[in-house]
């Protein structure tokens, strides 16, 4: 983030700026604008900004579609009217600034600091806002019927919220306290319930998915069913980023969306659900690649695994867990066994059974519980099923493979053959269906490993 000693140190200043200028699709890097100068109504559609300050000079009644603000500085200026529409504003402070009258949309904003900034009368809709800090009282005027369908992920906020429709209508506004419930008593979960619950704790993933389905499972049309589309992908894509779900339920629902696609009747519905599938895939790209590289873990062997849940699951639950993991590291669903399993937070330890390598282990483990934090203990003893299979020959010791360089362009169309990993993934979720949802939850593990050498 840009510098606040000496902001327009090493930059030049912004001689194109004038009054109703036409910067559109320009780009500027390490330029600065004082109060001298002016951006009043101009167009800014499509423009780029890095490493800038803008010191006093106003930007108001301007078009910021499209637009990429990166590092820069704002302090002291007017946006009064101005619209962010589509931008990605990065890495950036705005500092007593006016935001009056401004519609926002479809607008990401990442690692972004709200100093004391005026949101009067300010339209946000379907933005997301991921480790921001709004910081000040003028926050406090987004508690607004004119900003929905919001995902603010892992944002600190002076102010908390207190209009239940606001808080039902966006993810991740902060309120003080329980709020009560927009369901009636005995009613399926819904979507301005998950929203209710992302105020004060932390959404399950179960929750998540159980009220999606909830949502396009009703019988009639939603006249607001894209834009609600799109809200949920962005819910999706935030947590998934927040490693807060796991590829196994992402699969779930990209199956989901696949079949609402399907029978979608109409062509914008059927555009709007293929686009959350799209969407899904990406992330699933993403995920894979970072879940997959455990290399330096090849020539060790997993003897036995523990997992500790806060929520409580059930013996039939651990049995179920064990298989997962299983047709996820070998493809075969007997390859760990249950040994110990215990109530409350729930506790949980597999024993592998047959030999099957640390790296398979923590991709799976990856794959099937997102809000992980694992340990990794050298085991001093070995079991003696384990002891046997290690015994029995040593070329069935895991050996390094290259890194092959995956297409993403293959992954989003599904053309081509799956890789290993995507099969096995996507095998298990066809067997275990919304059970890998059930059982994605914040956890704890403990592998034991001895060395194949």
């Amino acid at each position: 983030m840009l510098e606040n000693d000496k902001p327009t140190a090493g930059k030049k200043r912004l001689d194109a700026a004038e009054y109703a200028a036409d910067l559109s699709g320009r780009d500027f890097d390490c330029v600065y604008m004082d109060s001298t100068q002016s951006l009043s109504h101009s167009f800014l559609n499509g423009s780029s900004f890095k490493n800038s300050a803008f010191l006093g000079a106003p930007v108001d009644q301007t078009e910021l579609a499209e637009a990429h603000i990166i590092d820069c500085l704002f302090a002291d200026t007017d946006f009064t009217g101005s619209s962010f529409i589509g931008a990605v504003v990065q890495g950036t402070i705005f500092r007593k600034c006016i935001f009056a009258d401004g519609e926002w949309r479809k607008s990401r904003f990442i690692n972004v600091i709200f100093q004391n900034c005026d949101f009067h009368y300010t339209t946000v809709n379907l933005c997301v806002f991921e480790n921001c800090e709004f910081d000040g009282d003028g926050p406090k005027k987004l508690d607004s019927r004119s900003v929905n369908y919001n995902v603010f992920m892992q944002c600190h906020f002076d102010v908390s919220y207190e209009d239940d429709v606001v808080l039902a209508s966006n993810f991740g506004l902060p309120t003080q306290g329980e709020r009560k419930s927009l369901t009636n008593y005995g009613s399926n979960t819904s979507l301005e319930e998950i929203c209710i619950k992302s105020s004060s704790s932390r959404v399950v993933a179960s929750e998540l998915v159980s009220a999606i389905e909830n949502e396009f499972n009703r019988t009639g049309s939603h006249r607001l069913r894209i834009l609600r589309l799109e809200f949920i992908s962005n819910i999706v894509a935030a947590l998934t980023r927040a490693k807060r779900i796991s590829p196994t339920s992402l699969t779930y629902l990209e199956v989901f969306f696949s079949n609402l696609g399907r029978s979608a009747t109409s062509e914008a519905d059927a555009l709007a659900a293929m686009s959350v599938v799209i969407a899904i895939r990406s992330l699933l790209f993403n995920v894979m690649q970072d879940s997959s590289n455990n290399e330096e873990f090849a020539n060790c062997l997993c003897q036995a695994l523990t997992i500790r849940y806060e929520r409580t699951y059930t013996r039939t639950d651990s049995l179920e867990l064990a298989k997962m993991l299983g047709e996820l590291t070998t493809g075969d669903a007997n390859t760990f066994v249950v040994s110990k399993f215990a109530h409350g937070s729930t506790l949980i330890e597999l024993v592998a059974v047959q030999i099957v390598s640390v790296g398979a282990v923590l991709t799976a483990l990856n794959f099937v519980l997102r809000q992980l934090n694992t340990t990794l203990v050298r085991a001093h003893q070995v079991h003696k099923s384990a002891s046997k299979l290690l015994g029995a020959s040593s070329k069935a010791a895991p050996q390094k493979r290259k890194k092959r360089n995956a297409s993403r362009v293959t992954a989003l169309q599904r053309s081509g053959g799956f890789s290993k990993e995507a099969s096995l993934l996507r095998q298990t979720v066809e067997v275990h269906g919304y059970q890998v949802v059930i059982l994605d939850d914040e956890a704890e593990t403990t592998v034991h490993y001895v060395s194949s050498k």
